[in-house]
């Protein structure tokens, strides 16, 4: 049993073993896991918004960074067509 939990036990997904001795005590437990999980989920995607969704702080998050990238790939693509004498388009 324990060489199954330390095999397929991984960071995206781990066991949680839950004393099951008293069907009410184990619910319990159960739900305590599964609250304290969604809370450090919720916590890491309000740090870092941009690194675990693609929501509107997402989007906002990283707007900056995407618009400096477009406007770098711009520019780029204007200096190239200009020299090869290519007209550019405004």
């Amino acid at each position: 049993m324990e060489e199954m939990l330390a095999k397929t036990d991984s960071p995206h997904a781990p066991w949680t073993v839950v004393e099951a001795t008293d069907g009410r005590w184990t619910r319990v437990k159960v739900f305590e896991t599964l609250v304290r999980s969604m809370e450090q989920a919720l916590a890491r995607r309000q740090a870092s918004p941009a690194s675990v969704s693609r929501t509107r702080a997402a989007q906002a998050a990283t707007r900056p960074a995407r618009e400096q990238r477009a406007a770098s790939h711009l520019a780029r693509e204007r200096s190239v067509a200009a020299e090869a004498g290519l007209p550019i388009q405004e």
